[in-house]
């Protein structure tokens, strides 16, 4: 995610805004409110709701192809130790 912030020139802004009519005082309070939004951070890079549910498919497939990995790993050490206790049981 980008911390990227924007700068934003004040003094421009009040010029502008004086220029078109605006009283000096409402300007500059303009001016400073323009600032403060524009020194937030960049969110441009946030994930949407569409990346986070193709994570979230992705995340599923992944998750059943490991589950059946270990349910397969299970069946075989079962069938290890039922052929280890076939032959304890079958020896005399």
């Amino acid at each position: 995610m980008g911390t990227m912030m924007t700068t934003f020139d004040t003094l421009r802004a009040v010029k502008v805004l004086v220029h078109a009519g605006v009283n000096r005082d409402q300007a500059e309070a303009m001016a400073e409110l323009m600032s403060q939004t524009s020194a937030m951070p960049d969110i441009s890079e946030l994930a949407t709701k569409a990346d986070l549910e193709m994570l979230r498919k992705d995340i599923d497939v992944k998750l059943a192809a490991n589950t059946l990995k270990i349910v397969l790993a299970m069946t075989g050490i079962i069938a290890i130790l039922n052929g280890i206790l076939y032959f304890l049981l079958t020896r005399h």
